[in-house]
């Protein structure tokens, strides 16, 4: 009888894992009761602490290990653009200076753009997922928000001349 209790408890459950803002939210409010912040409250709490972890990553230039080993989120650096042949992944045509160059000179002329600020260095947000440890991990991606991670990150090369020591691309 006792063999067939030990068994039981060490079963597998196939329970899937939530980490939606709003299971987070439950979770709290189930540990500290009535004590309790409200969800507004709570929620304001959270984004000022990924607004912080954000500026951490791009100002300090660290690399943050997410919980959970669910592997790392950082900035590195995609290289130089080259010679701007269109060839190299991750250059964007600039299609009003191209329809210009192209009507003065008679002929079709790709323009693309430079990263001036940056000496044509390419900085890309990227997570690592080299340590992960999760079913699936392929088919998830990190796309951050365009204003509060990637425009951030903008402003910042340019506030320092682009003078940036990211992790160079592997």
């Amino acid at each position: 009888m006792e063999e067939e209790n030990h068994l039981k408890l060490k079963r597998k459950t196939t329970k899937k894992a939530k980490y939606t803002a709003n299971y987070q939210y439950q979770l709290y409010k189930k540990k500290w009761g009535k004590s309790a912040r409200t969800q507004k409250e709570y929620s304001a709490v959270t984004d000022y602490i990924y607004e912080r972890i954000v500026e951490v990553i791009i100002k300090d230039e660290w690399i943050f290990h997410l919980p959970l080993r669910m592997g790392d989120v950082g900035i590195f650096d995609a290289g130089r653009l080259g010679q701007y042949t269109g060839k190299e992944r991750g250059i964007k045509v600039n299609y009003g200076a191209s329809a210009k160059a192209s009507k003065e000179a008679g002929k079709k002329i790709i323009v693309y753009y430079e990263n001036k600020n940056t000496d044509g260095r390419i900085f890309r947000i990227k997570w690592y997922k080299g340590k992960c440890k999760f079913p699936g991990q392929k088919y998830y991606t990190f796309k951050p928000t365009r204003d509060k991670f990637k425009r951030a990150l903008a402003r910042h090369i340019k506030a320092v001349d682009g003078n940036v020591t990211y992790i160079k691309k592997d």
